[in-house]
């Protein structure tokens, strides 16, 4: 099986993340002499990720919120009463 037929096959099974890391694990896997169940296990966990990611995305469109804002851009200074430091300790 070719290495572009691998990446169809991965594509049309919605594996994006899979897809987009097959290369540089491949790569990586081809250096290190690494157990092929190490280079699946890689190539899994980014489509954990990847997977985890879109699920963020989607939830966060179906939210209904009218923009997406972390608190890094908050403005403290508009809102006094909020301690900026305690809210920055819960964020770590």
């Amino acid at each position: 099986m070719s290495y572009e037929h691998v990446r169809k096959l991965l594509k049309k099974m919605k594996l994006e993340g899979m897809s987009l890391m097959l290369e540089s694990a491949l790569e990586e896997w081809s250096k290190c002499e690494k157990d092929a169940t190490e280079l699946v296990e890689e190539l899994l966990k980014a489509e954990n990720k990847s997977f985890k990611a879109k699920k963020y995305e989607t939830a966060l469109r179906y939210s209904g919120f009218p923009f997406c804002k972390s608190l890094d851009e908050f403005d403290f200074n508009f809102q006094p009463s909020i301690d900026a430091k305690k809210i920055k300790e819960l964020k770590r």
